[in-house]
């Protein structure tokens, strides 16, 4: 990794501290004597930021989201979980290996993300890809497409959405808005967040053609398909209550 003295002067205090965690993470999984691809690809990335081949900024969302892969994937591994094998740490015909390409598909996601709050979110997506067999490099660069078209408020409502869908006790509104209107700002952005979800096909309104906003009934919404894929490989579980606190609020069955 070179001089690492002289690497950080060009990283801010903050950078310094995050790129020492990073490659702690890393050290720890060496001292796995297991996953040497992982620890090669993750050394790679730090060995650019070490080189100041990004911006302040860009390496603080880069060491982020870098941060909560590792962590996810010491988790896995504490789990007994299987790193993925057959072609995906392979390189083929000059071509990178599927792990590298899809490591690069969120560090350019991650370092042009303007909501910070996101970055924790393709960490634990990119590093839970890693044990997933079945999950193929189509698929695997479609869900950090996705993940990076939308907002964070919406990240939210699939975890809230699939909170509402498992418990027994209705907490969401149990009607559409045809007969009472939208009358916040609020709300009518988080209906139209709603909206576009189901129109990605990441929700669905229990079978019901939602094409307009006031059609929505929150408390019909279900998580689907690549949704659920997001919400479990992304650890939504792990989101604070209090971010959804704001959402429940408004959406709430009064």
């Amino acid at each position: 990794m070179g001089d690492i003295g002289v690497k950080f002067k060009y990283l801010d205090e903050y950078n310094v501290e995050l790129l020492k965690k990073v490659n702690q993470n890393i050290n720890n999984l060496k001292d796995e004597k297991l996953n040497s691809e992982i620890v090669s690809i993750f050394e790679d990335i730090t060995n650019e930021i070490d080189d100041s081949v990004y911006t302040a900024k860009e390496s603080k969302k880069i060491l982020i989201s870098l941060f909560y892969a590792l962590e996810i994937i010491r988790e896995n591994i504490e789990k007994n979980g299987i790193v993925r094998q057959n072609e995906f740490f392979e390189e083929e015909k000059n071509q990178d290996s599927i792990a590298k390409e899809l490591l690069e598909g969120m560090i350019i996601s991650a370092k042009n993300e303007y909501e910070e709050n996101k970055l924790r979110y393709y960490g634990y997506l990119l590093g839970n890809i890693f044990f997933q067999n079945d999950l193929y490099k189509d698929e695997s660069n479609r869900l950090i497409r996705i993940i990076r078209t939308l907002s964070y408020c919406q990240i939210r409502l699939i975890n809230m959405y699939v909170i509402s869908q498992t418990i027994q006790v209705p907490i969401l509104k149990r009607e559409d808005y045809i007969k009472c209107g939208i009358h916040d700002y609020k709300l009518l952005g988080i209906l139209q967040d709603t909206l576009d979800m189901i129109q990605k096909g990441i929700l669905n309104g229990s079978g019901k053609l939602v094409l307009d906003v006031v059609q929505i009934n929150p408390s019909k919404i279900k998580v689907q398909g690549c949704g659920t894929l997001l919400y479990n490989l992304m650890c939504l579980n792990k989101m604070p209550y209090d971010e959804l606190e704001d959402l429940l609020e408004i959406l709430s069955n009064k």
